[in-house]
């Protein structure tokens, strides 16, 4: 059963389950308690698995990407708090800085690192990414997004009005979330309210 939920979408069912633990029924609490353990049994497992087929043959890339998205599903299931998710954090941004090594076009994996940096708060690996990303990618939404949100993160308001002004400018194509985004913020400058410390 556990199997047939961890192919699905399992961080919908734990949110379910996490509710379902504070439930007043005693039983239903213990179903869920039980229910999330097993889940959890079950990421460590695949993890583990993964690990090892990845040390066994790092040179193997199929390999080497399904132990990056193990940790990154692992990270993402909401199952690990504080010093734990701080460790597999520092995992998954070591394994994606390699795999940017050895892939320097996976825009993927650009992504993904920074959106981990910027997470765990380490906002100069993050910028050094991003300004890496923004010469690679010059015309796609995902770097300058990602400026933005480390804009938001360390209160640099001008160099916020300056990155918004370079989308405009560029007129790079946007998504629904990256016009929703770059409104909101446009918005905000537009209006002077004053989020920012320059």
């Amino acid at each position: 059963m556990m199997t047939d939920i961890m192919s699905q979408n399992v961080n919908e069912y734990l949110e379910i389950l996490q509710k379902a633990k504070l439930n007043s029924d005693i039983e239903v609490s213990h179903y869920a308690t039980t229910s999330i353990m097993e889940i959890q049994r079950e990421f460590e497992i695949n993890l583990q698995k993964t690990e090892r087929r990845y040390n066994e043959h790092p040179e193997d890339e199929k390999n080497f990407d399904r132990y990056i998205s193990a940790i990154k599903d692992y990270i993402e299931s909401g199952l690990i708090f504080d010093k734990i998710l701080s460790i597999y954090q520092k995992r998954y941004v070591e394994m994606l800085e390699i795999k940017i090594q050895k892939s320097p076009d996976s825009r993927v994996s650009f992504m993904n690192a920074i959106d981990c940096y910027l997470d765990m708060g380490e906002y100069e690996n993050a910028r050094r990414l991003i300004d890496r990303a923004i010469v690679k990618w010059n015309n796609n939404e995902g770097p300058w997004l990602r400026k933005i949100r480390l804009c938001q993160l360390t209160n640099e308001g001008y160099v916020l009005a300056h990155t918004i002004n370079e989308i405009k400018r560029r007129r790079i194509y946007l998504t629904g979330e990256g016009k929703a985004a770059l409104a909101f913020w446009d918005n905000t400058q537009t209006k002077g309210v004053e989020i920012y410390n320059d």
